[in-house]
């Protein structure tokens, strides 16, 4: 059971008490929570993760806080996504195209997207792309109606990766690139 009340403008402080089966109520501990905010590029916060990417430059990367995100992103060369972890931060693309949409770019190290430390789940492909520079890291793609990974060409690296429950391939790709550390499985 937990009672909340406001002490300043963002900070929380929660009575959390148990409750057996017979009714006898334990003592309360006070926990107190300030929320972060959970889209950030260069310190400055954006209300969704596309307000960040249309405010990126390439090499910038879009930091993102512990929360379910239920947006598609189309995603500019050059420009990364990073969460708090899989299971922490989880983008719901359900009804979106993808999770992640890369925008066209050539080989160049500057022009490669980075997407790490998340979730990726529904849409009809979890990253999808033509020709496109990604590397892939620390994620989960699962549960996508599509593809996990669709690019057309260009160079897609992998590295510690669980892509499943996909209704089409965990990866499809027409191009370079190489894929280590991956869980590939009852995709299709």
């Amino acid at each position: 059971q937990a009672t909340s009340r406001t002490r300043a403008k963002s900070t929380y402080d929660f009575m959390l008490t148990a409750v057996d089966a017979a009714g006898n109520e334990s003592v309360g501990v006070v926990a107190s929570v300030k929320p972060g905010t959970l889209v950030t590029l260069r310190g400055q916060a954006y209300p969704t993760i596309q307000a960040a990417v249309d405010a990126a430059q390439p090499g910038d990367t879009v930091e993102l806080g512990v929360a379910t995100f239920l947006e598609g992103v189309d995603l500019k060369p050059g420009v990364s996504l990073h969460g708090s972890g899989p299971g922490h931060t989880v983008l719901d693309a359900s009804g979106f195209p993808a999770g992640v949409t890369l925008e066209a770019s050539d080989a160049s190290p500057e022009s490669r997207s980075t997407i790490s430390n998340m979730t990726i789940r529904g849409g009809a492909a979890g990253v999808w792309g033509g020709v496109a520079n990604v590397r892939l890291e620390n994620l989960v793609i699962a549960r996508v109606n599509g593809p996990g990974v669709k690019t057309d060409g260009g160079v897609l690296e992998a590295a510690r990766v669980t892509i499943a429950n996909c209704q089409r391939e965990g990866i499809e790709t027409g191009g370079s690139g190489r894929v280590v550390d991956a869980l590939i499985l009852k995709n299709g």
